[in-house]
Parts: C-alpha cells; sequence; structure tokens
C-alpha cells in the first residue's frame, strides 16, 4: 500500500490509542507502530483500492478495543505479577474481562483466586482487631470465617490464624503471580500477524 494514511486506518489506530490510555507513552507508541506496520502489510497482500485493502486489513486484525485490552491487559497483568500490587493486579483483570473468551476466563479464573487469596487477608487482620473472630467449625460440619463467636462452633486455629493466614496469603499471592506470567506466556491471544 502506497500511503499509510488512510482515514480507516487512523480512525483504527486512535481507537487503539484511546484503549491503550493507561500505558506509558513509549509502550504505547511501540504497539501503534507495530499495529500500523502490520496493518500496512496485511493491506498490501489484499486486492482492490487502497481503502478496500485498509478496510480488509482491519477486518482481519479485529476491533481496536479487543486488540487494545490484549495488550493492555498483558501489559499491567506482567507488571502486578512481579511483586505485591493488588490494585495493578485488579486493573489488569478487569482489563482482561473484557478482551475476548480467553482473556475473560482467564481474568474470572484469577479473579476468583486473589478473591479467596483477599478474604484469608481480610480473617487474619480481623483477628488482630476483634479477637472473637476466627475460623469456626459448626455442629453441622460447616466451616465459616467471621468476626463475631459462633454458637455451637468451636474455633479451630485461635491465634494461629495470623501466621498461618499470613503464610497462605504470602505464599498464594507469590505463586498466583508466578502461575500468571506462564499463563500470560501461553494463552494471551494478541493479534496474529
Amino acid at each position: 500500500m502506497s500511503d499509510v494514511t488512510l482515514p480507516a486506518l487512523d480512525a483504527y489506530l486512535a481507537q487503539l490509542d484511546l484503549v491503550l490510555a493507561p500505558l506509558g507513552d513509549s509502550e504505547r507508541q511501540e504497539i501503534l507502530q507495530e499495529i500500523r506496520a502490520h496493518l500496512a502489510d496485511s493491506a498490501a497482500a489484499e486486492a482492490g483500492d487502497d481503502t478496500q485493502r485498509a478496510a480488509s486489513a482491519i477486518r482481519k486484525l479485529g476491533s481496536a478495543r479487543v486488540v487494545g485490552q490484549a495488550y493492555l491487559s498483558e501489559s499491567l497483568l506482567e507488571r502486578a505479577s512481579h511483586g505485591l500490587r493488588p490494585g495493578l493486579t485488579a486493573m489488569g483483570l478487569m482489563t482482561a474481562l473484557g478482551g475476548g473468551l480467553g482473556m475473560t476466563a482467564l481474568g474470572l479464573v484469577f479473579s476468583f483466586g486473589y478473591l479467596a487469596l483477599t478474604i484469608i487477608a481480610i480473617a487474619t487482620v480481623g483477628k488482630l482487631i476483634v479477637p472473637a473472630s476466627g475460623l469456626w467449625l459448626h455442629d453441622t460440619g460447616a466451616w465459616s470465617l467471621s468476626f463475631e463467636a459462633m454458637p455451637n462452633s468451636r474455633e479451630v486455629l485461635g491465634w494461629w490464624i495470623i501466621p498461618i493466614g499470613t503464610s497462605l496469603v504470602l505464599g498464594g499471592w507469590f505463586a498466583l503471580n508466578r502461575l500468571l506470567r506462564i499463563m500470560l506466556r501461553f494463552t494471551l491471544p494478541r493479534p496474529k500477524f
């Protein structure tokens, strides 16, 4: 294609730029240049005039929202998976939920894992604030985490909930982060160039 400044390409890249806005300028520009080059190469291989070829290349790549969310969630989750960064992790998982079926599944699975760890962390800290709280075993055999003493139940861990809960949360967080990095490497639905 002789000219890569067609309105359809510019509009697509402008939409993509909006989706990628949370990224830094250098990372965003690198992605936009990569996508622009791919669209130009793909359009050059198509038949028809420049406008038809550009439209065909865009159609093959997919919507700017889905493509942008794949790049954005990959970047956010990659950064979040290197340490204890719950805010960045939550933002990356929320972004992944709208990035196609694969990313939605990945986001849901990891959201439940991080949610379970958050509940354990709240129960652990809760024991320090409200000593009657803890892990309870009911007469029926059911378990519950509660911030108050439960009638007809016995507290299972007592003060041991603090070191056990802390170990579970930290170990679980780093294990989920490691698994997330592995999953991102193998399952991210990046555009096929």
